[in-house]
């Protein structure tokens, strides 16, 4: 939509990208953000979060002229998914959010995923890598595979 195409017109020129799912609820709903929030919760923090534990706002609101707005003003919405431990539990959000053009998630674009972890040595860090592709699908199925098989022997 921030090159102008109406929400209508967005899903399908996203699908005939690439960037989209066959049914775009799933990211325009926060579907997608909120499983990869559920997966780094649970394997990477070891979390027991469910899917009905994260409060997930979706995009579907947002409209163009909003869209025009926040970028004169030099912001870029972003759906994102945040997590953090608190009191020895896990919280966790799905939310479009305005970032200004300076924040590194303003610029992933397209099928291109990042993650910024915050540490008490390295203070921020961000990852950026492919976020969709038939290599990475398969890939990301492939080890999963591979770690049932290790757990299970």
């Amino acid at each position: 939509m921030e090159a102008g195409f109406s929400y209508q017109e967005a899903p399908k020129n996203a699908q005939q990208l690439g960037y989209a799912e066959a049914d775009p609820r799933s990211d325009v709903e926060g579907c997608d953000t909120l499983a990869k929030v559920l997966i780094l919760s649970n394997v990477i923090m070891e979390g027991r979060l469910k899917r009905e534990d994260v409060a997930c706002q979706d995009i579907t609101d947002i409209t163009l002229p909003e869209i025009e707005k926040t970028k004169t003003g030099g912001k870029r919405w972003k759906l994102i998914g945040e997590l953090s431990p608190k009191q020895g539990r896990i919280s966790a959000q799905v939310h479009p959010v305005k970032l200004p053009l300076a924040d590194p998630l303003a610029h992933v674009m397209g099928v291109t995923n990042a993650i910024i972890i915050d540490t008490n040595l390295l203070r921020s860090a961000t990852i950026v890598g492919a976020g969709a592709g038939k290599k990475e699908t398969g890939y990301a199925i492939f080890s999963n595979l591979l770690e049932i098989d290790r757990s299970s022997s």
